[in-house]
């Protein structure tokens, strides 16, 4: 089935004429239907189409519930003809997210800033990877709720006892869309040029903005910063230099030339005709 399904029954251009199971295919029953309807309404003359008992492979279809199979308010395409199956399963909504995020920017010692990460959980959405100090809220909540919470999770992540809520700065909102949710960051700024810490952790680091971008850090979080240097809040510093890729000229002479060492033979050589020498 899976070789039929790749060779003759495609999902863009399905080869019915060659197909085995022509005769055993609802699709392609719908198909000569729809077509028969077709041209009885263009000469003016209706075809009474008779119900063909047909059995399905592996009585998949046996039952009215066919998860494969179209439903009798289901919708024919007639452009699509059989790939109108299998039926589309219809897609869940995006759930509606929102969390509520820190850029903390310190000077590190050389005088450049500095942003706080938090490594992510090994498990689950963006695993492993590298954001500013958030917080998924659970329910509807009020600014100041919000502004309590963030502290709360900075306090975690510092560990120590801070209070920093009135240096939060409300920046505004990054609205990601990920496959299954729309992400609404909620983004804040403090700065603060003299933190007492926790001892670092493996889940903890202090970044400068070039280091931010050449770790695993998300689409979401690099939108967060960019929005800091929109507001004039964070120095937009340049973008880490990419990588030249090599073009194929420097490692491979053009069409038409070889180079080669002027003590190997070229392949010519191999096929001129030796002149013997005249005695």
């Amino acid at each position: 089935m899976m070789e039929l399904g790749a060779t003759v029954c495609t999902p863009k251009k399905a080869l019915c004429g060659e197909c085995p199971l022509q005769s055993l295919c609802r699709a392609y029953r719908k198909v000569e239907q729809d077509s028969s309807s077709l041209l009885s309404k263009t000469v003016k003359r209706r075809s009474k189409t008779q119900d063909v008992s047909i059995s399905d492979i592996e009585e998949c279809a046996a039952a009215a519930s066919c998860p494969l199979c179209l439903q009798s308010g289901d919708h024919w395409d007639c452009s699509l003809g059989v790939t109108n199956y299998p039926r589309k399963s219809a897609k869940k909504p995006s759930r509606e997210e929102q969390t509520v995020t820190c850029v903390w920017e310190r000077f590190g010692e050389q005088g450049d800033p500095e942003y706080l990460l938090v490594q992510r959980p090994q498990k689950g959405l963006l695993a492993g990877m590298w954001e500013f100090p958030s917080v998924l809220l659970e329910k509807a909540t009020t600014a100041g709720e919000r502004e309590e919470i963030l502290c709360g999770r900075l306090r975690e992540v510092t560990g120590s006892n801070i209070s920093v809520i009135k240096d939060l700065q409300l920046v505004g909102e990054v609205i990601h869309i990920f496959s299954h949710i729309n992400q609404t960051y909620l983004v804040y700024y403090l700065q603060s040029r003299s933190i007492k810490m926790k001892e670092e952790e493996e889940s903890l680091r202090w970044v400068t903005r070039r280091q931010f971008m050449e770790s695993a850090v998300s689409t979401a979080m690099k939108k967060i910063l960019r929005l800091c240097e929109a507001r004039g809040l964070v120095s937009a510093g340049a973008e880490p230099p990419r990588k030249r890729k090599k073009d194929i000229s420097d490692v491979q002479p053009p069409a038409g030339r070889v180079r080669a060492d002027s003590k190997q033979r070229s392949i010519q050589s191999f096929f001129k005709v030796a002149v013997k020498e005249s005695a």
